[in-house]
């Protein structure tokens, strides 16, 4: 969906960049509306409704999600449209909506069986109603997927699920029985999960904010869920947040924010209705009304504190990997090599658009025969340039240096032969020794090389 009013804004404007921005911010206020009137519907009081609001607009992952360009805030829009239609029963408009939903991720399916069962227990009519038509809604994509790639499932689930699916990590637990070391790697997608659905992603230089911050998170979380069940509210939410962390944690896609963003939507939601139920307490014991302004108070400051912290980090991601690096990449493949020729890339995004050439993507979201690759653990760089044999490959800089002895020449299979051609390093992760660890990331993930089929450079 989020392609489909893309292409008419192109039209108009070949940035790209207004376009997404302004979808996103058009999204991320139909939500809030949506999320209100969802809220007054469910007849929770004013001052949870008002903290729950609050905590969508000043939680700053969701501040950064809403205006990262993509097709994140639609699922957010589309979700709070049809709890709130849902709330009111409007059913042909809910499963219109559902149909939506799925139409912008598919991942969302979670959310529309959790509406459709509500409603089913509230009416066997209006179920059929509304599933018939998320399902009519969304079929003719599915039609239309399988007469073009054989299959309804999209090629984006495997191939993420390859690349991003986190194995355990190793443990120094040598003083322990292996049983226990097994155990700590089970459980270590759980706690990656439970700390992706809170509100904030506090840098992990203060481990002790970042721990507070997260323990208070989930903490009020749960407890705003045990008081919406006590009340007999938001089931919905409350049944798809469970069923949500569940569903992550045992997919475990988990490694960028984005795949938060319903959980993240859903704990705004129940702390939001936490903190409000303490303030219409706050008069009947001194410890509610010490709460009710302390708890406020506390996040009101870890949003502010990762605020101004975030948009520092994201503005220089914009400005030197982004704007600096791969968008200068694009424009030069596009000036230097032949229409039709092949890239070998994992950032595909801007190098993709502004090349205009074709791209073979190290992660499979375009190119299937990667997915095989990674299914036969065949995961390195080099080792896709000997399968896939591109006219050019992009890579990062530190990798560049490890995959060649002098530097400026690598042989594939004693058969092929590509040169270094170009770097972009608006950072100077080359030539500077930088003094944090977090420049040190932005740096290395802003430095790319650029290397050529000898026999293709020009």
């Amino acid at each position: 969906m989020f392609t489909y009013l893309m292409a008419p804004w192109n039209l108009l404007w070949k940035d790209p960049v207004p376009g997404a921005w302004l979808f996103n911010l058009l999204a991320g206020l139909g939500t809030l509306y949506f999320t209100y009137r969802g809220l007054e519907a469910a007849r929770v009081s004013p001052a949870q409704r008002l903290f729950a609001l609050l905590l969508l607009i000043l939680s700053p992952r969701l501040l950064h999600l809403d205006m990262l360009g993509m097709e994140t805030p639609l699922v957010l829009l589309f979700m709070a449209a049809s709890w709130s239609t849902f709330q009111r029963k409007r059913w042909y408009w809910t499963g219109i909506l559902l149909g939506l939903m799925l139409w912008v991720r598919i991942d969302t399916a979670l959310w529309l069986m959790i509406i459709g069962f509500a409603t089913f227990q509230k009416d066997r009519r209006a179920g059929l109603i509304v599933v018939g038509l998320a399902s009519a809604t969304y079929f003719p994509w599915l039609l239309f997927a399988f007469f073009s790639f054989g299959t309804p499932i999209p090629m984006t689930i495997i191939a993420k699920y390859w690349a991003y699916t986190i194995r355990g990590h190793a443990y120094n637990v040598d003083f322990i029985e292996p049983a226990f070391s097994m155990l700590l790697v089970r459980l270590k997608p759980i706690g990656d999960v439970l700390k992706g659905s809170t509100l904030y992603n506090l840098s992990t230089r203060i481990d002790a904010v970042n721990t507070f911050a997260t323990v208070l998170s989930i903490t009020l979380t749960t407890a705003g869920a045990i008081l919406a069940l006590r009340k007999r509210k938001l089931y919905p939410i409350v049944g798809f947040l469970i069923l949500e962390i569940i569903r992550l944690t045992v997919f475990r896609i988990t490694f960028f924010n984005r795949y938060f963003v319903a959980a993240i939507w859903s704990t705004c939601i129940l702390i939001g209705y936490c903190l409000g139920h303490l303030w219409d307490v706050r008069y009947k014991s001194h410890i509610a009304r010490m709460l009710s302004y302390l708890l406020p108070a506390v996040l009101l400051l870890l949003s502010v504190s990762e605020a101004f912290r975030g948009a520092r980090y994201y503005r220089d991601f914009q400005h030197y990997r982004h704007e600096g690096s791969l968008k200068p990449i694009g424009k030069w493949l596009l000036l230097n090599m032949e229409e039709g020729a092949t890239i070998q890339l994992e950032p595909l995004g801007y190098i993709g658009y502004y090349s205009e050439l074709i791209m073979l993507d190290e992660v499979g979201l375009v190119t299937p025969i990667v997915i095989q690759m990674k299914q036969q653990n065949i995961t390195q760089p080099v080792q896709m340039v000997e399968i896939l044999r591109p006219d050019a490959f992009v890579i990062h800089c530190d990798d560049a240096q490890r995959i060649s002895d002098d530097h400026y020449w690598i042989e594939v299979g004693g058969e092929a032969g590509y040169e270094f051609t170009t770097r972009f390093d608006p950072l100077d992760y080359i030539g500077t020794a930088r003094v944090s660890e977090s420049d040190k990331a932005l740096a290395r993930a802003s430095c790319y090389e650029v290397w050529v089929k000898s026999e293709l450079k020009r």
